[in-house]
């Protein structure tokens, strides 16, 4: 199976047509399935970007009402989400000057805060079955993450050292 074809996810976005600003806000619902993690989720989140001369960061804050997960429904919680990413670029040193290669380097930061409305009596099972539906998408995620970044390193690597863009086994 193809890592892109691993996680199918059916959602509708609905943006701001203002596309002049750097900031965006999107209404959504998210349906995933992958083996035997689904999930369906409806949220809004509001992103803005900045850019400096060598990097570029996304903050976003958002709210999250999981339906269900994994065939657990939820009902009461909103999950509050905030964060950031910067992806800057870093020059490498070869023989005391700036190469052309460059790299970029990632930071970033996630947090997300579920909160229950008044009278929710079964928060407990609704916190552990959150914790363990996110083990489980955060692990599969990792590993179709890992497997396009070893597709794209063995690809960088025989371009670097047979100098050609076909790759042929």
């Amino acid at each position: 199976m193809c890592t892109n074809e691993a996680c199918q996810r059916q959602g509708s976005e609905r943006r701001d047509p203002d596309t002049t600003t750097d900031v965006v806000s999107t209404s959504f619902t998210l349906q995933v399935k992958n083996g035997d993690f689904t999930a369906r989720v409806r949220g809004k989140q509001t992103t803005r970007r900045y850019v400096s001369e060598d990097s570029i960061t996304i903050v976003w804050t958002g709210s999250a009402d999981p339906v269900e997960m994994s065939g657990v429904k939820f009902r009461g919680m909103q999950c509050q989400k905030a964060g950031w990413i910067k992806l800057r670029r870093v020059g490498s040193q070869e023989s005391g000057r700036l190469a052309d290669d460059r790299a970029t380097t990632v930071e970033m930061h996630s947090e997300m805060t579920p909160l229950f409305q008044p009278g929710v009596v079964d928060q407990g099972r609704q916190i552990s079955a959150l914790i363990d539906s996110l083990r489980k998408s955060h692990d599969q995620t990792n590993a179709i993450y890992c497997q396009m970044l070893q597709e794209l390193l063995l690809e960088e690597d025989w371009k670097a050292t047979f100098g050609s863009d076909m790759l042929v086994f």
